[in-house]
C-alpha cells in the first residue's frame, strides 16, 4: 500500500519540529549553566521542562535530585520556575539571612477557588502585612515564654503516646510508630493553638485535620494547571471545585471555634486563637487584623 506524499511531509514538518524544540531547549540548558547567578538545574525538556523527573512521591525526587546538584536548585515545571532547597544550612538562609528577597511568593491556585486571597501568610508578597504577621508568629505565637505556657500539655501528649505503646505491647498488637507519633504532634499542635484535640472523636480539631489532608492531596492538580498557562482557566479534574469547597467547609469550622473563644475569653491560659483574637481588638495595632486573616493563619499552621 502506497503512503501519500503529504503524510510523508507531515512526518518530515513534525520531526523538523521537534528537533529545533531540542536544539533550543540544549542551547537555553548550556546557556544558563554558563549562568553564575542560577543555582544548578538538571537538563530540562521543551514545554515540560524538569516534569518528568518528578514523581507522587515528590520528597523523594527532591531528594535524589538534590544529591547531585546540590541543596539549592532549581527546577521548572512548565511554565514555572522554583527554587528547591533541600537541607537546613540552605533552608537558614532562605528563611531567615535573606527572607525578604524571598517574601514574594506566587499565590496558590486560581483566585476563583481562593476564598482566603490576600490573608495566607505563607503566599503574601514583602509588605507592612508580611512584617505585622511575621512580627506576630515571632514575638506572641512562638515565643518562648507561649510555648512554656504548654509544657504541661506536652507532658499529658506524651504520656498518651505512651500508654498507647503499653497497651499495644500487653495486647500483642502490632504499633505503627509513625502513625502514633503524627497524631501525637497533631494533638499537640491542635491544643497550643485552639485548645482541642484533633483525634480520638469528631470534634472541630479531627475535621479541621480532616478538610486540610484533603487540600493538600488536590494542591498537585491545581499545580499542574499552574505549570502551564492555558490550562490555569479551567478546573483541571474538578479539582479547584472541590478546594473552594473544602475551603467553605474549613471556613464554617473556624467560624464556630472563634465564636466558643469569644465565649470563654477569661481562660486563665490564653492559646494560639486567644492572642489573634486580642490583637484583632486592639485598636493601637500597626495592621487591623481581620477574622479572615485569622482563619488564613490556620488553615496555613493545619496544612
Amino acid at each position: 500500500m502506497e503512503i501519500p506524499i503529504d503524510v510523508h511531509l507531515h512526518y518530515v514538518f513534525f520531526f523538523f519540529c521537534l528537533a529545533f524544540l531540542v536544539a533550543v531547549s540544549v542551547k537555553k540548558s548550556r546557556k544558563s549553566g554558563q549562568n553564575s547567578q542560577l543555582p544548578p538545574s538538571p537538563p530540562a525538556l521543551p514545554v515540560i521542562g524538569h516534569l518528568h523527573l518528578l514523581s507522587s512521591t515528590l520528597h523523594i525526587s527532591f531528594k535524589n535530585l538534590a544529591s547531585r546538584y546540590g541543596p539549592f536548585m532549581l527546577i521548572r515545571a512548565g511554565g514555572v520556575t522554583q527554587y528547591v532547597v533541600s537541607n537546613g544550612a540552605a533552608a537558614k538562609q532562605v528563611f531567615k539571612t535573606h527572607d525578604i528577597k524571598f517574601a514574594a511568593r506566587p499565590e496558590f491556585g486560581s483566585a476563583d477557588h481562593q476564598i482566603y486571597k490576600d490573608t495566607l501568610f505563607s503566599t503574601l508578597n514583602y509588605s507592612k502585612y508580611w512584617i505585622f504577621m511575621k512580627k506576630i508568629c515571632m514575638m506572641e505565637i512562638l515565643s518562648a515564654q507561649q510555648i512554656s505556657r504548654f509544657s504541661d500539655v506536652r507532658k499529658e501528649e506524651r504520656m498518651r503516646l505512651l500508654q498507647v505503646f503499653s497497651k499495644k505491647s500487653e495486647d500483642g498488637e502490632a504499633c505503627d510508630v509513625g502513625v502514633e507519633l503524627m497524631a501525637m504532634t497533631n494533638n499537640l499542635i491542635s491544643r497550643m493553638t485552639m485548645s482541642t484535640r484533633c483525634s480520638g472523636d469528631a470534634n472541630d480539631g479531627a475535621q479541621i485535620r480532616e478538610v486540610a489532608k484533603g487540600i493538600t492531596l488536590l494542591s498537585g492538580l491545581l499545580s499542574l494547571g499552574e505549570a502551564f498557562s492555558l490550562l490555569k482557566k479551567y478546573d483541571l479534574f474538578g479539582a479547584g471545585r472541590k478546594v473552594k469547597a473544602l475551603l467553605l467547609r474549613f471556613d464554617a469550622l473556624m467560624d464556630g471555634i472563634i465564636l466558643k473563644h469569644e465565649e470563654e475569653n477569661q481562660r486563665e491560659r490564653k492559646d494560639m486563637m486567644d492572642i489573634l483574637l486580642r490583637i484583632s481588638k486592639d485598636p493601637t495595632a500597626e495592621v487591623k487584623l481581620t477574622k479572615m486573616g485569622i482563619k488564613g493563619l490556620f488553615l496555613v499552621s493545619s496544612m
